[in-house]
């Protein structure tokens, strides 16, 4: 919680504050600025249900923490699976967000993500909602199991695929870019580009790894399960920070509706900075831990 913190803080300040003072309402990333509180709203909560959870367990609980913390339809721990819901929910729909963005606002390349989404929405409404009625009954019941692994499934498999598309466009700009740069137009240097595709990919990375650990463990019954779960909700926050930190001192893009959709504009900006030019910051749309993109400021 550390970390997530600090990162958070120094997010905030980047998304309010310009050159020390107030951003002006015109000038506010709202989309942004309410994924960042909602991601820090119910990573406090998971962390407070989590001290609850272990106060009572040990504390208080008259058949000792054992016989407690097998309580499944415990309100603590059906609120610690709302606020990883939520968490996954928030992360997800900025992913999507930002593909859309990025293919220029075209519904058919995002409706299969889309349909997955709600299926992994569908599928924790159904979880919580199961886990209510266990009580000393264990999460891996043939009742849960299956929703629980349908909706981490489905979140693994929307973060790879839709990151993925959102590699494969950036790439395809990059080389028209640089058949610009061989006409001798006037365009971005493929480190720009790069920079870009690193941050997708490493952002990428840390939230598909995190998932695939906890379906992993938590296929094979392991309680590790309990642990990677609870560090996956602040890790959604953490990268979802340092992407908004990382591109706000970086590269920033905007695509020119007078060209082909394939040609985007790059500028170099800080979070100290600004130029007079129109222009469309990579940062507006990085949401998800694990992704990044475009969207006009």
């Amino acid at each position: 919680m550390g970390i997530y913190l600090i990162s958070f803080f120094h997010c905030i300040h980047g998304l309010l504050w310009l050159n020390g003072r107030l951003k002006s309402r015109n000038n506010l990333n709202y989309l942004m600025l309410f994924a960042a509180i909602w991601l820090f709203t119910f990573s406090t909560l998971d962390l407070i249900f989590g001290f609850q959870l272990n106060i009572s367990a040990f504390f208080i609980a008259k058949d000792g923490p054992t016989a407690y913390f097998t309580e499944t339809s415990n309100w603590v721990n059906v609120m610690k699976l709302i606020t990883f819901i939520a968490q996954t929910f928030m992360a997800d729909s900025i992913l999507l967000y930002r593909c859309w963005i990025i293919y220029n606002r075209r519904w058919k390349v995002v409706i299969i993500p889309i349909l997955m989404w709600l299926a992994e929405t569908v599928c924790g409404a159904i979880a919580v909602s199961i886990e209510t009625t266990l009580g000393n009954s264990s999460i891996l019941t043939r009742t849960l199991a299956p929703f629980i692994i349908s909706m981490l499934t489905l979140t693994l498999s929307t973060n790879i695929l839709v990151t993925s598309l959102m590699v494969f466009r950036i790439r395809l700009i990059q080389i028209n870019i640089n058949q610009l740069m061989m006409d001798g137009a006037r365009a971005p240097t493929s480190p720009t580009i790069r920079n870009v595709l690193l941050i997708l990919i490493e952002s990428g990375a840390v939230y598909t790894a995190a998932i695939l650990m906890l379906l992993c463990t938590y296929i094979i019954a392991h309680n590790a399960s309990y642990l990677i779960s609870d560090c996956l909700v602040q890790i959604i926050g953490i990268v979802f920070n340092l992407i908004l930190i990382r591109v706000a001192r970086g590269t920033a893009i905007q695509p020119i509706t007078e060209t082909p959709p394939t040609i985007l504009e790059f500028r170099h900006d800080t979070m100290n900075t600004e130029t007079p030019e129109d222009n469309i910051e990579l940062a507006n749309v990085a949401s998800k831990p694990g992704d990044t993109s475009l969207v006009k400021r």
